[in-house]
């Protein structure tokens, strides 16, 4: 719950997902832990084994909702979390305190605190107290740091906002406005990499890489939403913007960049020209790559909306 003046209160908005989130994949998230979990019991002959088994089943399939399960529980009532779990190679009746522990079992390894935690959000660093039992209900029943921090941030802007009063948000309205065609066609590459990091910036985007650069993969800008989840972006620009067009095969390169990074981030194409049709075709099939165009573009920079609300009306 959060309580703001009520001067204040009118520029607060609930975090939320800016596009719909991709579920981290278990494989990537707990490879590593488990990697070194197996590693500490390689002297037995069937550690590899139970490490490949694992790693079968666990690629390709969503993190599933941590649960905590007490010691005498009826399974039945828990029934679709063990299956989910277990789908993924995990056991997750039950979580291990000793990590070098509970690897072998006919549905797969059982979960480890820092495991468990990982699961939830929590930094590697994080320290809990009690015992066992209780460390896994304070892991299964918090809310998620990330979740935390994202409120945190967004009373943090309300209040900022707040202070500044409408001078400042009028001007920064103004400066909006000013965002022509030709403006936009008149920028440097690198300018234009800057533009869109700045609107990214102005609508919540925490941005952490503004400018791409010889090896970037394609990637010009890299940017999180008030939750954390990633997005990247490949801008394209042109002298002549509204006579040329972007192919396929740059939606495919980024596309490609972005399947590689790990959490999965959402691909966005921006260019103040065109798409070829091919382009279009192969970037909406499957939702790959979202793509935004130069009058779409000077629709985002001018009218202040959000890049969620521009994109959804496209």
């Amino acid at each position: 719950m959060a309580a703001l003046f009520s001067e204040t209160a009118p520029f607060f908005t609930p975090p939320s997902p800016a596009f719909e989130v991709q579920e981290p994949d278990t494989f990537a998230l707990l490879d590593s832990s488990m990697r070194e979990r197996f590693s500490s019991a390689a002297a037995r002959p069937d550690a590899r084994n139970a490490y490949q088994a694992w790693a079968a089943r666990a690629r390709g399939n969503p993190v599933p909702m941590l649960v905590d399960i007490p010691e005498d529980a009826d399974e039945d009532r828990y029934r679709n979390d063990i299956c989910a779990w277990r789908a993924c190679g995990i056991d997750i009746r039950r979580v291990v305190s000793d990590p070098q522990t509970g690897l072998r079992g006919p549905n797969g390894p059982c979960l480890a605190l820092d495991q468990a935690a990982l699961v939830r959000g929590f930094p590697t660093d994080w320290i809990f107290q009690g015992p066992r039992g209780e460390v896994v209900r304070q892991i299964a029943t918090a809310s998620s740091p990330q979740v935390a921090r994202a409120l945190g941030d967004t009373i943090a802007a309300a209040l900022r906002l707040g202070e500044a009063g409408a001078p400042v948000r009028q001007a920064a309205d103004q400066e909006a406005q000013g965002w022509s065609r030709a403006k936009i066609d008149a920028l440097h590459h690198a300018d234009f990499e800057r533009f869109v990091a700045e609107l990214l910036h102005r609508d919540g985007f925490r941005v952490e890489q503004a400018g791409g650069g010889s090896g970037d993969g394609g990637v010009d800008v890299l940017a999180y939403d008030s939750l954390g989840y990633p997005i990247v972006v490949q801008c394209k620009h042109f002298q002549h913007g509204v006579k040329r067009s972007v192919p396929a095969n740059v939606a495919r390169e980024l596309f490609g960049a972005a399947a590689i990074m790990r959490p999965h981030p959402r691909p966005f194409l921006v260019t103040n020209g065109r798409f070829t049709t091919d382009c279009r075709v192969w970037s909406t099939s499957e939702d790959r790559v979202r793509l935004i165009d130069g009058p779409t573009l000077q629709r985002w920079a001018v009218s202040g909306t959000h890049l969620s609300d521009v994109v959804a009306r496209r």
